[in-house]
């Protein structure tokens, strides 16, 4: 069994005990713009690099690099992929509790990320 979390000081130590723990360090901007160009193969380089690096100073979730990859088109430029952050962030992704929009420095998804492994 496998489970992952931001923060393990919420589950208790008898819980704790029975998980391999496992810290992964977050991904470096390179590492992020690189993984960024594997997921979205059909969108140019160039345009995945800067779809990547806006999303990387606002949090770094790749996630959120594949939604708006979704929304990209072949033809789009900067100034489209501009658009679509701003409305993306204004009607679309407010509603989320890591929104790349609304994080604060300190917040868990700044952290690495603990995965877990039951043995």
């Amino acid at each position: 069994m496998f489970a992952s979390a931001n923060d393990i000081k919420r589950l208790s130590a008898p819980l704790q005990s029975r998980f391999r723990k496992l810290i992964i360090p977050r991904y470096t901007e390179e590492q992020f713009l690189d993984v960024a160009e594997k997921v979205l193969p059909k969108i140019s380089p160039s345009l995945t690099r800067y779809i990547g690096a806006i999303v990387w100073k606002n949090g770094g979730d790749i996630r959120d690099v594949i939604s708006i990859g979704k929304l990209v088109r072949k033809s789009d430029g900067p100034e489209e992929i501009e658009l679509i952050i701003q409305t993306m962030s204004r009607y679309g992704m407010e509603k989320r509790n890591d929104d790349i929009y609304s994080r604060k420095i300190g917040s868990p998804s700044k952290l690495p990320r603990l995965y877990y492994r039951l043995y």
